[in-house]
């Protein structure tokens, strides 16, 4: 998304107006599409800029922005590999909060891949763990579990 400056002229007045704009794949190409309208941006009161603030909150509000430089996939595809990537986030959290995993700085590759794969092994035991307490119908952390 990008602010596009354009300017209009009335009745010999030359108006210029701000316009959040995204990009939009579209069967012709990609494609711009204004979000709203801000304005003119010259100085104004406050009461006035919390009014601007507001009118771009209420335009974006409950929408979440992909951007990707694949083609060929759907929106629900798109949404399913990104929930995949926030997956991966948490699960690397995960790790470093219950785990206590820390920094560690190895000398040799196999001291790192070593820690690495106990890092994993970890976590793997952890959702074991929080899956198995989950069927039982134990809700909670595994750290609370434990």
């Amino acid at each position: 998304m990008h602010i596009r400056q354009t300017k209009k002229t009335v009745k010999g007045k030359t108006c210029t107006r701000y316009l959040p704009v995204e990009s939009v794949a579209t069967p012709k190409g990609p494609r711009q599409r204004t979000i709203c309208t801000l304005g003119n941006l010259a100085p104004r009161p406050a009461e006035q800029w919390l009014k601007l603030a507001h009118k771009i909150e209420s335009a974006l509000a409950g929408g979440y922005l992909l951007k990707t430089s694949r083609t060929g996939l759907s929106a629900e595809e798109l949404w399913s590999i990104y929930m995949l990537l926030t997956r991966a986030e948490n699960a690397f959290r995960s790790m470093k909060s219950p785990l206590a995993e820390r920094p560690i700085f190895h000398q040799l590759q196999h001291r790192v891949e070593t820690h690495i794969f106990l890092c994993v092994l970890a976590y793997h035991l952890l959702a074991a763990i929080e899956k198995t307490l989950l069927d039982k119908g134990v809700h909670g952390t595994t750290g609370s579990a434990i």
